[in-house]
């Protein structure tokens, strides 16, 4: 302890002496020092040499001590990526807590610092010079060594603009194993070595269902329990360590991203945005909600709730949807809002893109060692994967994709290496029930009243009236593919007719009880038209330039949208076009639904005060443009359906398939009416809210690996 001592009239002397400071000296004092003590010193030195900052940092002696004691230092690469791996993994050897996790000698240590010619060349661009061999050693002092490997380590820098096409390997699945057998996987991750599994079970009582987080080794049958209660489950992704789990979902009312120990214990919350582990789960890349910046943190940071390290602009967009690094890489790949497509990007920590490949979706991805995996939508509600190449060095994305499978899941996981990807599949159960009102808020669902029954989606849309429904079926067409197509039902089921518009419509709402509103997709954009369904006569047609649209609904004369930006409503009629920015508090608007009676346009959207945890409902006037809030609601989805007498019908879903009721009739008059005891995808009701036409879904899906096969 004679060091901190001597620090206490020299404050200079006091901070240097804590950088380099042993933990075995701060532990047991001048007792068991050897040469092990003196490589933690020497790669203290060498540590903010090459990273620019000491291995041990705090506000305060005290900190520094504490942190000395039981914190491992954030990785090289993590603060420089132009550093090794070697060398990294030699330094963080070195600052082992323990001396017998340690190089035993000086020597011992420089070994390891030995980058070979080959090892520099393999992370070098075609580009560059072909670099001198350089032999790091330590030869009489830390100042010649730490020369010496940072020559080498900027050696390796490479040139991630390059424009040099990437051919890539082909790739397929290859052989298939189960890995549970009980029936109730959603949302599998495999841990980046293929050990271990975790996934996310569903249980369901009295219409609330509650999510449970569970793990497993790869090739066992124990289970064990990481998270219960939650209310909602959308995504699970393992550190590089296996010590802790990242889980998206609802908890405690709140849905957020929130660090789970694999050993168990309380959820940390992380962020209400988006999430990933970075650098071997040292640290953390967070993506605020709705926000184009990254924040890397480090993970002593973290739970210290300290700031940022660094701040990247990861590109131009609505937000960040989802964010994954490249194991063993420095790079990050970003998914970014360009409703109704996804701008996914390879970028380096200051923001700069290697490469990029749009998604015609909004879907998820991951990224391994040395690929892209893209979640894609088929031509039904079938989703498929997609494999893109991309060179570890250059951060460049191959000229060829891979499809590797099509089908219906809620969640897929590589590993780091890309060798192996695990999935849910399953079975899909859709049900249709036609009932009273009164019989939903009961749970009474008599046999006789379910109207359609499939494996594959089916939905339904009950009219004003209450006297008929659309149906919407997804129809397979052979080779996995599948087409949205719509019929018509009455109330009391029977026969379906199929919706006959001169086109197939990929939009379909009601207007009144006899007149649909329909969109179709053109070449040209989108073509909004109302139907008669007793004549197919249609009228009140309006082409637009758009190809996606949030929401559409109609007036007598003219009509109402959302573009895919959710961020203004724009109304014409009579010809005469106006737009009228998101209303405020709203981060942006997803449904709009015209009041025919009232002349007044009905919006939703996610209150941007609670970062989407709430739902805001609320009016437009066309006349003037005011924009007057009836409420909010704790939900992750909600719908309104105009009724009679000038009021509204909202459902609202504040947890996964649990479905609440409430009427309003103006601000601050929101009546709950009550919870669903059935768990329901969703529910449509006549204006007088006699009838109802309830959706329900359930699936039944457990995980399977499947080897991945690479092709010259």
């Amino acid at each position: 302890m004679a060091v901190v001592y001597l620090a206490r009239d020299r404050k200079l002397d006091h901070e240097v002496a804590l950088e380099v400071l042993r933990p075995e000296v701060g532990a047991t004092g001048d007792r068991g020092i050897d040469a092990r003590s003196d490589v933690y010193s020497l790669a203290s030195v060498l540590y903010e040499m090459l990273a620019g900052e000491p291995a041990v940092t705090g506000a305060s002696a005290q900190s520094m001590i504490a942190i000395l004691m039981t914190e491992r230092p954030t990785h090289l690469r993590v603060l420089r990526d132009t550093v090794p791996e070697e060398i990294d993994a030699a330094v963080a050897k070195a600052l082992a807590k323990t001396p017998a996790d340690r190089f035993a000698s000086a020597g011992d240590f420089s070994k390891a610092l030995d980058v070979k010619p080959g090892t520099l060349a393999a992370a070098r661009t075609a580009s560059e010079p072909r670099p001198k061999s350089k032999r790091v050693a330590i030869v009489g002092g830390v100042m010649l060594l730490a020369a010496i490997v940072a020559a080498g380590a900027f050696a390796m820098r490479g040139k991630h603009g390059s424009s040099s096409a990437v051919a890539g390997t082909a790739a397929s699945l290859g052989q298939r194993t189960q890995l549970t057998t009980s029936g109730a996987v959603i949302v599998p991750a495999i841990s980046p070595d293929g050990k271990q599994l975790a996934y996310i079970t569903k249980k369901c009582a009295s219409g609330v269902c509650k999510y449970t987080v569970v793990e497993q080794d790869v090739g066992g049958t124990t289970t064990r329990m990481i998270l219960e209660g939650a209310s909602a489950g959308c995504y699970l992704e393992w550190s590089p360590d296996r010590r802790n789990l990242m889980f998206n979902g609802t908890v405690n009312g709140a849905h957020r991203y929130v660090l789970l120990s694999a050993l168990g214990g309380e959820p940390r919350f992380i962020t209400q945005g988006v999430a990933t582990f970075f650098a071997g789960g040292d640290s953390l890349l967070i993506g605020p909600c709705l926000s184009l910046r990254l924040r890397l943190l480090h993970s002593r940071r973290i739970a210290r709730r300290l700031g940022a390290r660094q701040h990247s602009r990861a590109g131009a967009g609505q937000g960040i949807a989802a964010i994954s690094s490249m194991p063993g890489t420095s790079w990050i790949v970003t998914l970014i809002l360009q409703q109704p497509h996804g701008l996914w990007q390879i970028i380096d920590r200051a923001g700069k893109v290697a490469d990029h490949v749009v998604n015609a979706c909004t879907c998820g991805g991951k990224a391994t060692f040395d690929a892209v995996w893209l979640q894609r939508l088929g031509d039904g509600t079938g989703e498929s994967i997609a494999r893109i190449a991309v060179d570890p060095a250059t951060g460049r994305l191959a000229t060829r994709q891979d499809t590797m499978v099509t089908g219906l899941f809620t969640g897929f996981s590589i590993t780091d290496d890309g060798k192996a990807m695990v999935m849910d599949e399953g079975t899909y159960d859709f049900n249709v029930w036609n009932l009273d009102s009164a019989d939903v808020l009961k749970g009474r669902y008599p046999d006789e009243r379910r109207v359609a029954h499939a494996s594959s989606p089916v939905s339904a849309n009950l009219s004003p009236d209450g006297a008929r429904l659309t149906v919407r079926r997804d129809v397979p067409t052979g080779g996995g593919h599948a087409e949205v197509r719509y019929w018509l039902m009455p109330f009391g089921g029977g026969m379906e007719n199929p919706i006959n518009s001169g086109g197939r419509p990929f939009y379909v709402a009601w207007s009144d009880s006899v007149t649909l509103d329909l969109g179709r997709q053109t070449p040209a954009g989108l073509h909004l038209t109302e139907m008669d369904v007793r004549t197919n006569a249609q009228r009140n047609a309006l082409d637009l330039p758009d190809s996606v649209l949030a929401s559409a609904t109609s007036f007598s004369d003219g009509w109402a949208w959302i573009p895919a930006t959710g961020d203004k409503i724009i109304v014409k009629r009579a010809g005469k076009a106006h737009e009228y920015a998101k209303p405020p508090g709203v981060s942006f608007v997803y449904d709009v639904i015209a009041d025919q009676a009232g002349n007044r346009l009905f919006y939703t959207g996610p209150d941007a005060t609670t970062g989407g945890d709430s739902l805001t409902f609320g009016v437009l006037s066309p006349d003037n443009g005011a924009f007057t809030q009836w409420g909010a609601l704790t939900a992750e989805f909600g719908h309104i359906t105009p009724l009679a007498g000038g009021s509204v019908f909202i459902v609202v879903s504040q947890s996964q398939e649990s479905l609440s009721f409430f009427k309003s009739s103006g601000p601050g008059q929101m009546r709950p009416l009550g919870v669903s005891p059935r768990p329901l995808r969703n529910l449509s009701v006549s204006r007088d809210m006699k009838r109802a036409s309830a959706f329900e879904r359930d699936y039944r899906a457990d995980a399977w690996m499947s080897k991945v096969v690479t092709h010259d």
